[in-house]
C-alpha cells in the first residue's frame, strides 16, 4: 500500500489485498474541497456514506459488498478494538455469516 500527494493538498492511496483466489485493487482520494473516493476492483464509493467497506467474496467468485459510516475517527491504536466490536453487530455478522460467501476469503477494507 502507498500513499502519495503530487496535487497537493489533494491525496491519493492505493494498494492491493491478495486472497489465494482474488486480488482486490484498492485506490481512496481526497480532493482540497475534502470529497473523498474510493475505487474497489472498479467499484466506486463515495466516503462520505462510510469510510469502511467490507468484501465478502462469494463462492461463485464475485464480491458482495457493505459500505460502514462510522463516526468515529480512527488512528492505528483504535481500529483493531473498533473493528473487533464491529465485527459483532447483527448487520456485519450477517453480511458475513452467508450461505453464498466464501468465508475463508473474507476481510475488511
Amino acid at each position: 500500500m502507498q500513499i502519495v500527494s503530487r496535487n497537493f493538498p489533494d491525496v491519493i492511496g492505493q494498494g492491493f489485498v491478495k486472497t489465494s483466489n482474488n486480488r482486490i485493487d484498492f485506490s481512496a482520494f481526497t480532493t482540497l474541497e475534502k470529497e473523498e473516493f474510493a475505487i474497489v476492483n472498479l467499484k466506486l464509493y463515495n466516503l462520505r456514506y462510510g469510510h469502511i467497506i467490507l468484501i465478502a467474496p462469494q463462492k461463485d467468485g464475485s464480491l458482495r459488498s457493505l459500505q460502514i459510516n462510522n463516526t468515529t475517527d480512527l488512528t492505528s491504536e483504535t481500529l483493531k478494538p473498533y473493528l473487533e466490536q464491529l465485527t459483532q453487530q447483527p448487520e456485519v455478522f450477517s453480511f458475513f455469516i452467508n450461505e453464498k460467501n466464501d468465508l475463508k476469503r473474507s476481510f475488511f477494507l
